[in-house]
């Protein structure tokens, strides 16, 4: 039930892909858009990462998917978590946003967009992303149920704890000056933006950079937790926390890195491209949300087996 009702929230937004690969203007207000190669770039390798979506959801659900390599879902479901699971939350928020505002839905970066086009995808994208939690979590308890009766405190240390915690000290603070610099943005302020970017700045694009930065947040925080080993929570509670955070900061920044080389072809003025600000805390974020997603996994794994071998000692 689960992955069918994952599956059909997807089917508008394939829909609509479907029909600007095949020409159509359907919600585009700009036709010289609609018609370029980068646009048609993008909505191929967009239509791509839905489908692996609804691949994995699949997987998730039926009893072979219990014999799936762990790297085949691990990856897909990090990213797909930190794509889907950041616009779950950010876009009920911009939407009640603009309501109580006033504001327009779009943002100024796709303004070329009619407005019932966001209402389409965003509305598509937080019941996939609901739907891909959902399965992962009951996959996860089928598989590795082990994973939410474990506490943190019960969590074994090996001979790199102390490196761990050197390391998860380091990465959560660049993930605090990251969050920082979001939350900055999302209260207003202007520092290191461009001047396109501040005339065209809307509640929906604030409330976006409040989401990344508490997600940014969330990351070091769950991090800190887990290699500090404190705590008598159960070990999911900051599993998920470091899971869903560096998912959003890597997979956000990865598309903001996409967005940044393809900069000259869609501002051709220099003074409409992205600032170094906006450049290095894109690429430092990408960076961060993968380091912090290994070191959780080397955390956890290492935890784990030290608590194994106690065990059968």
């Amino acid at each position: 039930m689960v992955c069918w009702a994952t599956v059909a929230c997807m089917l508008p937004y394939l829909g609509l892909k479907a029909a600007w690969l095949c020409g159509s203007g359907i919600g585009i207000t700009d036709a010289s858009i609609a018609g370029s190669s980068t646009l048609y770039a993008l909505n191929l390798l967009t239509v791509g990462m839905d489908a692996l979506a609804m691949a994995v959801a699949l997987t998730l659900t039926y009893r072979w998917g219990l014999r799936t390599p762990v790297w085949l879902l691990v990856f897909p479901m990090w990213v797909a978590t930190g794509l889907l699971g950041t616009i779950a939350l950010a876009a009920p928020l911009g939407f009640l946003a603009t309501a109580v505002s006033g504001s327009p839905v779009s943002a100024s970066s796709d303004s070329f967009l009619q407005p019932w086009v966001y209402g389409v995808v965003y509305a598509g994208f937080t019941g996939q992303g609901l739907g891909l939690v959902t399965a992962f979590v009951l996959h996860l308890r089928a598989r590795w149920p082990r994973l939410f009766s474990e506490r943190v405190r019960g969590l074994g240390a090996g001979a790199l704890a102390p490196v761990q915690r050197v390391l998860g000290n380091g990465l959560a603070a660049i993930a605090v000056l990251i969050g920082a610099v979001d939350l900055y943005w999302a209260g207003g302020g202007t520092a290191g933006l461009n001047a396109d970017a501040v005339a065209g700045r809307t509640v929906t694009g604030q409330t976006e950079e409040l989401v990344f930065g508490l997600l940014a947040l969330t990351a070091a925080a769950g991090t800190l937790v887990l290699v500090r080993r404190r705590g008598r929570v159960r070990l999911w509670v900051p599993l998920a926390a470091a899971w869903l955070g560096s998912g959003s900061l890597f997979a956000w920044g990865l598309w903001g890195s996409l967005a940044l080389a393809l900069s000259p072809f869609q501002h051709p003025s220099q003074s409409n491209r992205p600032t170094p600000l906006v450049s290095l805390t894109v690429v430092f974020q990408t960076l961060d949300g993968a380091l912090l997603a290994l070191l959780t996994l080397v955390v956890l794994l290492e935890g784990l087996a030290a608590n194994r071998a106690r065990t059968s000692a």
